[in-house]
């Protein structure tokens, strides 16, 4: 159960547990082998291991657009369980912020997708999360609810660690903790997370009034001393932070055993170093890797960044069983018409309405019969069906906000919000389901409506009509440059190529269909 906070009044959101992330229209098949690489390395088996993740952005799961994508929390889940499981390595989870995807943070959509994120972690042996700027930007009281209602669920400890951030005004509120110390395999581990300077002109964006931001080396210099009392085997460092300055942390804070950044690059490959004693990396983004830190008492931990693939990693059904309960409860929110996730709409930036394709069919009969036939007739459907290779497993994405602005028409494709008029569902909107001709070319109010006054007056183009004409027409190279990379971007579509995919449903300029070419 979560306790939000919204317009000044208490809700609560029950769920066992709560995508896309950003999931779009299917996900990749289970892999027929995973006997060609090894999970991870062999190495000598550790006394325990560490798995740390962060700068999720809200990717808890690979768009089923593209096969072969790695990420997901459900593979997740199985590589830690193959570790414990198989390898017999004990596993204790660290996550350093950034779980949501800090543009649509303030929507309802992204305290469901917490929810659901917190409880996979949970799940997985997570013991630490860090506060990163998306998690700051849920709010001191949201942050604090979150704690107060998961705090009291039995089998939930997964508190939030930040040694500089103090929320509404009281560091004995009881979260976020400065520091964690956690008991594993008979040794002791002492965990902390930074909210560094970098980072700051966010912060102060945020504008967090309840919020209260400490210097860094100044906490650190506090609460190391208080770690140290207890004796820990190892001390780790969490900063929230690009790649330099926690280097420069690492670098003045030898003590640290363990300091992982959450900046760098979205794919750092076995990038990793030594500073004097101290192991350091970066985390990698949008939930594709986990990094796997060995520890040998004695010796210098051993690491390896281990991509989530589909050949080696299942997708965990008790992950899933997650996902499906999220969905289901996007679900309930887009049925009541008064939630934000529905109500959250904006007029076109063209003023005009979306009117179908239908509309445009009697003018473009030859565009319409390509459209038809191409795989944006079926996005839409695609959402409740999945694969063909998923069949009897597939959840249906028919109302997750973050699916449909691909796959149906009338959305922001960048935004994942719909415009006033755009697609709501397969009953209210049935001239608006797939992905059609108004998502490249916009809105065809204006044009429809002139173009049959014209054709029932039988009177010459006039201005108004010819600038209605150019409203909607769309050049071969711009379509390039933007319109199709609002779906088809790096993240969900890594290997679309425009020259490639043009084919499937390049159509007749209105000049060529008229003559019949």
């Amino acid at each position: 159960m979560i306790l939000v906070a919204a317009a000044g009044t208490l809700t609560y959101l029950w769920y066992q547990s709560v995508p896309s992330a950003s999931a779009r229209a299917g996900t990749d098949a289970e892999p027929a082998d995973k006997s060609a690489k090894p999970m991870v390395n062999e190495w000598d088996p550790p006394a325990f291991v560490l798995a740390i993740t962060g700068q999720m952005h809200g990717y808890i799961e690979p768009c089923g657009c593209s096969p072969k994508q790695s990420g997901g929390l459900a593979r997740r889940s199985d590589l830690i369980r193959q570790l414990r499981e198989e390898r017999k390595w004990p596993v204790l989870g660290l996550e350093t912020g950034g779980a949501l995807e800090m543009k649509r943070v303030d929507r309802k959509q992204s305290l469901l997708k917490f929810g659901m994120i917190q409880d996979s972690l949970n799940s997985m042996g997570y013991k630490a999360h860090g506060l990163g700027t998306e998690e700051l930007k849920l709010g001191a009281l949201n942050l604090f609810t979150i704690f107060s209602n998961r705090n009291v669920e039995e089998g939930f400890n997964l508190p939030f660690v930040a040694a500089n951030v103090t929320l509404l005004g009281s560091p004995e509120l009881g979260t976020p903790l400065p520091f964690k110390v956690y008991e594993i395999a008979g040794k002791k581990v002492a965990v902390t997370s930074t909210f560094g300077t970098t980072h700051h002109e966010q912060f102060a964006a945020i504008s967090p009034d309840d919020m209260k931001l400490e210097d860094v080396t100044k906490s650190l210099r506090t609460v190391l001393p208080q770690m140290k009392a207890a004796k820990p085997d190892l001390l780790v460092l969490m900063s929230y932070d690009d790649k330099e300055p926690s280097r420069e942390l690492a670098q003045k804070f030898p003590e640290f055993d363990v300091v992982v950044s959450a900046g760098g690059a979205d794919d750092p490959g076995d990038e990793h170093e030594t500073i004097g004693k101290t192991l350091f990396f970066v985390t990698g983004m949008k939930g594709k890797y986990v990094n796997i830190v060995g520890i040998y008492p004695g010796k210098q931990p051993h690491f390896e960044r281990v991509e989530l693939d589909q050949d080696r990693f299942k997708r965990d059904p008790k992950i899933r069983e997650m996902m499906a309960k999220y969905q289901q409860l996007l679900k309930e929110e887009w049925l009541t018409p008064t939630s934000d996730i529905r109500s959250f709409t904006f007029p076109h930036p063209s003023q005009r309405e979306f009117v179908g394709v239908k509309a445009c069919q009697e003018c473009h009969p030859s565009a319409t019969k390509i459209w038809e036939e191409s795989e944006h007739f079926n996005a839409t459907r695609n959402l409740v069906d999945g694969r063909p290779e998923e069949k009897g497993e597939w959840i249906d994405r028919t109302w997750d906000p973050e699916c449909l602005c691909c796959h149906s028409t009338g959305w922001d494709a960048e935004e994942a919000y719909p415009f006033t008029g755009g697609f709501i569902d397969a009953q209210t909107t049935p001239h608006l389901t797939g992905n059609q001709c108004e998502n490249c070319h916009g809105p065809a109010s204006e044009h429809v409506k002139l173009e049959l006054e014209w054709k029932k007056s039988g009177g010459p183009v006039g201005e108004a009509l010819e600038e209605a004409r150019k409203s909607v027409r769309l050049k071969k190279e711009e379509a390039a440059k933007k319109a199709c990379l609002k779906c088809h971007d790096f993240a969900n579509s890594p290997h679309f190529d425009f020259e490639t995919y043009w084919p499937q449903i390049e159509h007749p300029t209105p000049e060529a269909e008229k003559a019949g070419r």
